[in-house]
Order: C-alpha cells, then sequence, then structure tokens
C-alpha cells in the first residue's frame, strides 16, 4: 500500500514490475490515468481489457444498487479494482492510495508492507502545523507489526509513523540508501544499499534523482515484502521493465518534446531537477495547463530555474482547470514572455512551431494535458 505527497504512481509501478519479475501475478491500482480509465487497474503489466472492465463496472454497480448509496467516483474505480484482483485471484496487490491514506478508498485492505514515499504540502492550506497533519493522515496506511519503508519525511514529523507500530520501519538515508547514481542513454545507472545487500549499476530507463529515490524505495519494500533479497537478474528486469507515461516523457528529440504531470511544488522541483541533469538545454519553451486547488506561482517558481523564453499557457480539459488567461497573469507577474493558447494540443503545437531543433519544449502542470501532448507531438507535420 503505497501513499506519499510524490512519487506513488512511479513506486507502485516499480513495485509491481519487480515482483512480475520474480514470478508473482501481480495486480496495480493507480491513479490518476493519463490516457484512458482502464490504465488505472492492471494484471501482469497490462491494463484491464475493455470486455472485462465493462463487466466489473456491471457488478459493482449491482453492488451500489443493492447497498443503496452512492459511492464517489474514486470510492467505485477501488472496489472494481479489488474485486477484479479477486476474482483473477492475484498473488499480490500493489495499491495506491488516491489521497493522505487514513481515510482513503483504499484503506480497507490490510497491506503486508505500506510505504511512504514523502510528505510534501499538497492538498492543504498551509495553515499550522500542516506537515503533521499530513504526515498522522498517510502513516494510517500502517498495518501493525509489518514493514514500513520510509522515504523523506521531517525528523519532526517520524513519531508519527513509529506510533503506528510498525515492525521493521526501514527509512531512506537510514537502514537503504543510493550508494551512486550516473545518467544514461534512455536513464540511468544507480548502486543501491538496501537491508538486505547491495545492488551496483543497475538501469532505470527513467530520468532525474527522485526515480532514483523511489527506485531504492520499491527495491526494499519488495525486500520486505519477499523477506530475502532478491537475485540482480530480477532487479535488473524488473527495473527495465518499467513504463511511466507522463513522467519526464520523451516525446520528441528535435526539437526535444517532454512531458511531465508535475502539478505541485515539489514534482515542479523534481522536474526542473530532472531536466537539468539530463537534458542540458540553452532554450525552454514552456506550456502550462494546471487544475485547482494547486498553485500555479509555486510550480513556475521551480520552473524558473529552466529560464523559459515563453510560457504558453493553456486551459486543461477539466473542471477543475485554471483558465489560461488566469495562467498568463500568473507567469507575467513572475516577468516572464506569455502567449495564451486555450486549447492544449493547439497550445503544443505553437509550443513546437516556435522552438528550434535544438530547443526544449516542456509540457506540464498537469497530467491532463499530457494526453493532447502526445497526440498532437504523433501528428504535428514536422521532420523530428
Amino acid at each position: 500500500h503505497v501513499t506519499g505527497t510524490n512519487g506513488k504512481g512511479s513506486v507502485v509501478s516499480m513495485v509491481g514490475s519487480l515482483l512480475m519479475a520474480a514470478g508473482l501475478r501481480v495486480g496495480c491500482y493507480l491513479s490518476p490515468h493519463v490516457d484512458i480509465v482502464r490504465e488505472r487497474i492492471a494484471l501482469n503489466g497490462e491494463m484491464i481489457s475493455e470486455e472485462a472492465f465493462a463487466d466489473l463496472v456491471g457488478d459493482v454497480a449491482f453492488y451500489v444498487h443493492e447497498a443503496n448509496q452512492e459511492p464517489s467516483y474514486f470510492e467505485f474505480l477501488t472496489a472494481a479494482a479489488l474485486l477484479w484482483f479477486s476474482n483473477e485471484a492475484v498473488e499480490v496487490a500493489v495499491v495506491e492510495v488516491g489521497l493522505l491514506g487514513r481515510f482513503d478508498a483504499t484503506n480497507v485492505i490490510d497491506a503486508e508492507v505500506a510505504v511512504v514515499t514523502n510528505v510534501g504540502r499538497d492538498h492543504t492550506d498551509g495553515v499550522g502545523d500542516w506537515q503533521r497533519a499530513i504526515a498522522e493522515e498517510k502513516a494510517g496506511i500502517i498495518t501493525e507489526n509489518n514493514p514500513l519503508i520510509l522515504g523523506k519525511v521531517s525528523p519532526d514529523v517520524r513519531d508519527l509513523f513509529v506510533a503506528e507500530k510498525p515492525d521493521p520501519l526501514y527509512s531512506l538515508n537510514g537502514e537503504f540508501n543510493i550508494t551512486s547514481t550516473q545518467v544514461a542513454i534512455g536513464g540511468q545507472v544507480v548502486g543501491f544499499q538496501t537491508p538486505s545487500g547491495c545492488y551496483e549499476d543497475v538501469f532505470i530507463p527513467l530520468y532525474g534523482s527522485h526515480q532514483a529515490v523511489n527506485a531504492a524505495l520499491a527495491l526494499t519494500a519488495v525486500e520486505a515484502f519477499l523477506g530475502n533479497p532478491l537475485e540482480l537478474d530480477v532487479v535488473t528486469e524488473g527495473f527495465r521493465s518499467v513504463e511511466l507515461p507522463g513522467r519526464l516523457e520523451v516525446l520528441s528529440r528535435h526539437p526535444l518534446v517532454l512531458a511531465d504531470g508535475a502539478h505541485n511544488q515539489d514534482s515542479a522541483r523534481y522536474l526542473a531537477e530532472g531536466v537539468l541533469e539530463a537534458f542540458p538545454v540553452e532554450n525552454c519553451v514552456l506550456v502550462l495547463g494546471v487544475l485547482e486547488p494547486h498553485k500555479p506561482s509555486e510550480i513556475l517558481d521551480e520552473l524558473l530555474k529552466l529560464n523559459p523564453e515563453v510560457v504558453i499557457t493553456c486551459t486543461a480539459p477539466s473542471e477543475r482547470a485554471i483558465s489560461g488567461d488566469n495562467l498568463a497573469s500568473i507567469a507575467l507577474d513572475l516577468g516572464l514572455q506569455v502567449e495564451v493558447v486555450q486549447d492544449p494540443s493547439e497550445a503544443v503545437e505553437r509550443a513546437i512551431s516556435i522552438s528550434r531543433e535544438n530547443d526544449l519544449v516542456l509540457v506540464t502542470g498537469s497530467f491532463y494535458i499530457v494526453t493532447p501532448a502526445r497526440h498532437t507531438v504523433s501528428l504535428f507535420k514536422r521532420d523530428f
């Protein structure tokens, strides 16, 4: 069971891939989806088929009718995922929390291993001791006397996780850590120290030091679940097979077009750092679409490190979207050159049209604009 402000989906995907490489039948439940809702529910790396999903929705709808209760969208999908995993007799389910943890719909499970990636300032007004409040909710997924894998959290909130009585508790930069990282073609090569041993020169097809941290969390979680170290070939195959759409995803090389669903300050910071680590570029054209209640000013503050020549703002396809005009006003206040192109696909097309061959076009702010970006790049009539 995986929670955290950032990196949950990455860790779930990595854990699932490692467990599959170890020969287990694995179900994964993630959110949000990038292209279609069926991406959220997968068996052995393959999302649920249209026919199976339709049958599953019908089954859950029957139970909803019988219970005479109206679930939320997320509650409905969570029930569907857990029902499907039961029907398919998975040997292990890897489940991503939707929001916080203690009162999340997914917390009907009693996880054999809990993972907390980090505690950041998202889904909060920032008033009072928000960090402890959020940490306490995330700690709610821990099952007493079962392992907890704890990522980047302040020492000031560690007691909240200890209070849930996990056993053992493995902490990043304590019982496990990253021993080395090196940028490589298509990703990075990483070394790990875990409670069970060392793994050197492991290739991960993902960019950014934050993904090395996510990989360390995933590897330690799988060791804890299986109760023993993994063979190096299992680790190598597991990480090599990981696919994470919308996380520093390369859509084109000339110009370089990257899509990333970074939607808060922490994820925007990881994004900027990842770009600077792996894609040193002189000129950047930024396409930005953001949803409420996230704060565009905080996202832009982090992306200023990339020195964008121009920011093209758009309105993401969601009822919660902040309008391109409002985003433009915020960017202008930061002294940025701005264009407004309301439609995300047209905004990406405009960014590519004004870019030079060696420029970077970065599409970010929400997963809701990743799909339009991918579609536009695939259709745009230009020799990439």
